[in-house]
């Protein structure tokens, strides 16, 4: 004969006649109990323990897949459509090479010019660099102003820098390390020995021509 109280819990599992928050007590005696919340010298047990779950049924059909999440884009006053998604951060992110890349977005634009090109040789000569904030597929993009976005492409590693080209006011290049200033691009040129730093070679994205304002289209 089932105890009154197993014979509720076994009750509870079939029609779900319980209330929710009923847990399953046992005293020192064992017997079990349904009550809200245990006594004080009631120890909980959990329907595994008293043996009233049974074994895992089989796995059941797969369902049919789901719809596909609307996709947002970014397009110019034109209606002109940039690559890739935009996200609800307002971040651009779409495949270049092997990376993907991103570039923060608002209404006018890509913001201001903002970029710092890294050099293994003194006097900003040779290749150009961008440093990477760490070995991954994921980098972040820098606005030249124009129709360009550059981002530290393949290989990522580390490389000895020694003058770099960042943008800047020209009555701020000055001091020992200021070599020249590009009016053309708006930045100036340092000398010095900044050590090892995980860069990769200056990849350039040309936009095209674009009109502001920028905004976003869900895709239909």
């Amino acid at each position: 004969m089932i105890a009154p109280a197993r014979a509720t819990a076994v009750l509870c599992l079939l029609v779900s006649a319980c209330p929710v928050s009923a847990v399953t007590c046992k005293s020192k005696s064992g017997a079990l109990a349904e009550r809200p919340t245990c006594k004080r010298k009631e120890t909980r047990l959990e329907l595994l323990q008293v043996g009233l779950v049974g074994p895992q049924g089989d796995t059941g059909e797969q369902g049919p897949p789901g719809a596909a999440a609307p996709r947002l884009y970014l397009a110019d006053a034109t209606g002109k459509r940039f690559p890739g998604s935009l996200t609800l951060e307002s971040t651009l992110l779409f495949a270049a090479g092997s990376r993907t890349v991103q570039a923060l977005v608002n209404p006018s634009g890509f913001g201001a010019k903002s970029f710092e090109l890294l050099f293994e040789e003194e006097h900003c000569d040779g290749a150009a660099y961008i440093e990477s904030i760490q070995k991954q597929a994921v980098s972040f993009m820098y606005f030249d102003g124009g129709a360009s976005l550059f981002y530290a492409g393949d290989p990522i590693q580390m490389r000895h820098i020694k003058s770099r080209l960042a943008v800047a006011q020209q009555s701020a290049c000055t001091g020992p390390n200021a070599t020249y200033y590009d009016v053309s691009l708006g930045a100036c040129c340092e000398t010095f020995d900044a050590g090892s730093v995980l860069t990769g070679p200056k990849a350039v994205v040309d936009l095209g021509a674009w009109t502001p304002p920028l905004h976003a289209e869900l895709e239909q």
